[in-house]
């Protein structure tokens, strides 16, 4: 490690734990799980790794309901980590009511972060022997739980004579606005002016009014790395072993499985690394970088200048292996005789300074003098500025906070911090500068945002990192408001699904102007009955009849007459 002459101690645990792995244990242990899960081939084939078949709990929960059926109630299927890792508790718990050793048990990090993997194959052989032992059946081995003893129940009623609970707050269930009361003053004056007050559900969230300082540490850590120096490092890498597919690869990816770290080393000298590992196994990964650093240190590098492995493969400090690489180059250029190596070189990056060291400087930001405004938007991007503005618009600043931009208008990290508040629905997420005066001020905002992206929804932010936000890298901001997009715009991801294979785009302008035809439609209309004078169709029959009725009354008592008369004129002659 950087700064001590000795081995360091992460790194010798590191190579202990490899050498005590045994290699034929996983094997057996795998063809059981195969059996036991009836997916043999999944587990045969050793390019899938143990850690990523058994990491998300799902399998060894099934297992263990096998053999102890129902002693794990509910298996989550999800690929959220939290549940995953649920699984893993559920199964050591599991593993505890059938009997097995506790001291025997691996970690849930043993497992799901691939801390110690040889503790988890040693644990799932107890497993398997005591299975085989017992015919696959461990439901008699299971322990019931001891009853819980019951809760003492309050007394009916409070000296006061009241019931329990009757007229009293919860303070815990109170929901803030801006114009509310707080639990603390009910007359909603002296709020606290040292956090901030969000409702979040109905719990009251107090975000911290100064950053902490594990959070500048690894804001610090964040901006001292420089993706120029990384840039010529993989460039150097790519010129060496003549490959250069390799120099537009991300220099975390390209390094991580210890592969082309290890045939640098035998192309600068021969038979440096006897056998090097290929596939997708972990632990495989992990003994590469390690055989890597064994021989750096033969070659004559000094301690100082090299890295432990979780630095690389873990990404605890990409700095490091940048700043190794770079010693490497130079102390193969100074000691030339002692390798079969004559170029090229490394780039020259004695002027290349981190934002880090710019911070130092100090002075003021002036973002306005740097442009970063000439260059056309693309069509996605206008897409993404329209979006941007649209969700700002919802905070009714005044004057309305707008951007034109993805590059300059993004570079102090406020307009994303307001525009992660307006998506979570949260006041405020954390301590952040509203006015950033100095680089640093920026540096933080820009580490927030990342930070509270990656807890909101347990994965990375990939294509874009805290310096890419405050350089104004359009492409990087790019690729986060995306991110952001597609986990908190449920508006968007709805009509996403909406216009999944129409030709036609369909807007919420659209589903509105819609639904407003549908209520006009069938609105009722109440019309009053026509008067007599009418000339609806009813009344027209009306009319009709009423005439046909007077003609028929007439022609009646026209009979009539002409009867009277001729009975008369008959008297008369008789007479």
């Amino acid at each position: 490690m950087a700064g001590t002459n000795v081995e360091s101690l992460n790194e010798s645990l590191k190579a202990k734990k490899a050498e005590k792995y045994d290699v034929g244990l996983e094997k057996d242990v795998r063809e059981w799980l195969g059996e036991m899960s009836e997916k043999g081939p999944e587990f045969a084939d050793e390019s899938n790794s143990l850690q990523d078949l058994l990491k998300s709990g799902e399998i060894l929960c099934d297992i263990m309901n096998k053999l102890a059926p129902g002693v794990i109630p509910r298996v989550n299927r999800s690929k959220l980590a939290f549940k995953q890792m649920e699984n893993l508790s559920h199964y050591l718990k599991a593993c505890a009511k059938v009997g097995l050793n506790q001291t025997a048990l691996f970690q849930t990090i043993d497992l799901y972060e691939g801390k110690d993997m040889g503790v988890v194959v040693t644990a799932l052989n107890q497993l398997r022997q005591r299975a085989v032992k017992n015919g696959n059946d461990l439901s008699k081995f299971v322990q019931a739980e001891a009853p819980k003893a019951p809760k003492k129940s309050p007394s009916n009623k409070d000296p006061a004579g009241h019931k329990p609970g009757a007229g009293r707050e919860r303070r815990w269930s109170w929901k803030l606005k801006d114009d509310s009361a707080s639990p603390l003053d009910p007359a909603g004056g002296n709020k606290p002016s040292s956090s901030a007050q969000v409702a979040a559900g109905n719990i009251t969230v107090n975000a911290p009014s100064v950053s902490s300082l594990e959070d500048d540490v690894k804001t610090k850590e964040a901006f001292k790395f420089s993706s120029e120096l990384a840039r010529k490092a993989l460039n150097w890498i790519s010129a060496v072993l003549d490959e250069p597919e390799l120099a537009s690869q991300s220099f975390k990816e390209c390094l991580k499985t210890g592969e082309v770290l290890c045939r640098l080393l035998n192309r600068l000298k021969e038979g440096s690394i006897t056998k090097i590992h290929s596939g997708k196994i972990a632990y495989r990964h992990m003994e590469n970088i390690g055989n890597y650093l064994k021989a750096c240190k033969a070659i004559g590098l000094p301690v100082t200048d090299l890295f432990d492995t979780p630095d690389l493969y873990e990404e605890k400090n990409l700095n490091l292996v940048v700043q190794h690489v770079h010693s490497l180059a130079a102390h193969v250029k100074k000691n030339e005789g002692q390798f079969n190596f004559s170029g090229p070189y490394m780039e020259d990056s004695s002027k290349v300074r981190t934002l880090f060291a710019a911070s130092l400087v100090g002075g003021d930001l002036n973002f306005d003098e740097e442009g970063g405004d000439d260059e056309p938007l693309t069509q996605e991007q206008e897409g993404l500025v329209k979006w941007v503005n649209s969700q700002l618009a919802k905070r009714n600043d005044n004057p309305p906070l707008e951007v034109k931009n993805l590059s300059k208008d993004f570079r102090t990290g406020v307009v994303l911090l307001k525009l992660l508040s307006v998506l979570t629905k949260l006041e405020k997420i954390g301590a952040y500068i509203e006015q950033p005066t100095i680089l640093w001020h920026c540096m933080q905002n820009a580490a927030l945002v990342l930070r509270f992206t990656t807890q909101q929804t347990f994965q990375n932010v990939d294509g874009c990192t805290a310096p890419d936000i405050v350089l104004g890298d359009a492409a990087a901001i790019g690729n986060l408001l995306e991110y952001l997009r597609e986990k908190f715009d449920l508006e968007y991801l709805f009509l996403k699904v909406l216009n999944e294979g129409e030709d036609e785009e369909i807007t919420l302008d659209d589903l509105a102007q819609y639904a407003d035809m549908e209520e006009e439609e069938y609105e009722y209309v109440y019309e009053p009955e026509a008067d007599d004078g009418s000339t609806d169709e009813d009344g027209d029959r009306a009319g009709t009849s009423s005439a046909s009725a007077s003609e028929v009354e007439g022609d009646e008592d026209e009979e009539d007459g002409e009867a009277a008369a001729a009975e008369a004129e008959a008297q008369a002659e008789a007479e």
